[in-house]
């Protein structure tokens, strides 16, 4: 008798283990879906507007840029990368330029009222071209 308990005390951890195996086999765990960073979609822009400096040194941001041909439209704000070019952007600090490159898709967010987006959020405009239109900024 008592080996008929012994018998039956090793089977159910080993028929448990069984049923958790044949279950495991059926449904696989799924492995962690992590997607790798996107890059923001860009899109090729000619802008006018004006750069200004940023929160340091080697932070510059293009304000109130429009298309060339856009007067009436609401200018937008992007920080500035510098591409294929060495654009020496300090010595056109709060100069009207107009910038050929690669702006991100992306809207900035819209801060609280009295406030500027953070530089961190603003979409990136990357020069490939720059020409200077004026020594000063439009007040538009």
């Amino acid at each position: 008798m008592t080996r008929t308990f012994i018998s039956r005390a090793f089977m159910i951890p080993f028929a448990s283990l069984a049923l958790t195996s044949a279950v495991l086999a059926q449904n696989p765990p799924v492995p962690s879906q992590t997607t790798p960073a996107q890059k923001p979609a860009v899109e090729e822009v000619t802008l006018t507007g004006c750069i200004i400096q940023g929160s340091g040194p080697a932070v510059f941001l293009f304000d109130n840029a429009k298309p060339e041909k856009a007067t009436t439209d609401k200018g937008r704000r992007f920080l500035l990368a510098v591409g294929k070019d060495d654009v020496a952007l300090v010595n056109h600090v709060n100069h009207q330029v107009t910038i050929q490159g690669s702006a991100e898709t992306k809207l900035a967010p819209t801060p609280a009222a009295g406030q500027q987006p953070l530089e961190s959020e603003l979409p990136k405009l990357t020069i490939q071209g720059m020409t200077m239109v004026s020594t000063t900024c439009s007040a538009s």
